[in-house]
């Protein structure tokens, strides 16, 4: 199981993070002095830039980040979990190929060190299908 990112996730940390910071200036300290400061800055930064590619909605509803290096597995993974394609036609499919050709219409998002890939579901779906009534036909 390849792993995954939430963006509702991410906007949920910075909202507890931002209220933990509120606190933490209301005891007297001042912001720099919070431990979590870099990670709250780093949250703020990745969904200002999701929600300016996605929408704010979008965003706040929960897409799902794919890390780069899972991305081949989350193609596979999807595949296999929507479309019922017999066993003896998976090992004729280059995985590799695919899930580069899926990687075209999904935009990029740095984080924590890493590049992400993100989509929203329907297009997600759509394009899946497209592909599939090509190797259907």
């Amino acid at each position: 199981m390849s792993y995954y990112i939430s963006s509702a996730d991410l906007v949920e940390e910075t909202k507890n993070l931002e209220e933990e910071l509120k606190d933490f200036i209301k005891e007297g300290f001042e912001e720099d002095e919070f431990d979590d400061i870099e990670r709250l800055e780093e949250l703020r930064d990745v969904n200002e830039r999701g929600a300016e590619m996605f929408g704010l909605d979008l965003w706040n509803s929960g897409l799902t980040l794919i890390e780069e290096d899972d991305f081949e597995d989350y193609a596979r993974e999807y595949v296999e979990d929507c479309y019922n394609i017999p066993d003896s036609i998976l090992c004729y499919i280059d995985w590799e190929s695919f899930s580069n050709d899926l990687k075209q219409d999904f935009q990029t998002v740095e984080y924590n060190g890493c590049t992400y890939y993100v989509r929203d579901w329907y297009d997600i779906h759509n394009n899946i299908l497209q592909i599939w009534k090509l190797l259907d036909g």
